[in-house]
């Protein structure tokens, strides 16, 4: 059986293959689409890796900057900032989580 990595994640996927093509525009569209149905900052720039999942699309915000590594599990409400996941492979970040380079409370 797939695994279902959520309708987040199908968007900004979209999102991300439109912004690395050249189609800006389109992939903002995408953006605030993202935003105004699941209310989610992802924008095109960040980089996630391979079988990332969002569990609960709520209120997550992801700096321009960041980027998340494979096999991730994130889930409502997580904020990361600036430079944040870089390194991070297989981990779960729970609800209410926040992550700002050298600070973050879990």
């Amino acid at each position: 059986m797939k695994k279902n990595y959520g309708i987040v994640m199908t968007f900004y996927r979209i999102e991300r293959w439109l912004y690395v093509h050249k189609l800006k525009f389109m992939a903002n569209i995408v953006f605030r689409l993202i935003y105004l149905i699941f209310n989610c900052y992802i924008p095109p720039s960040v980089k996630i890796g391979k079988n990332v999942e969002i569990a609960h699309g709520i209120g997550i915000v992801l700096n321009i900057n960041c980027e998340i590594g494979d096999d991730c599990i994130i889930y409502q409400n997580v904020t990361i900032g600036n430079g944040g996941g870089a390194n991070w492979k297989q981990v779960c970040i729970g609800g209410r989580s926040r992550y700002f380079g050298e600070y973050y409370s879990w």
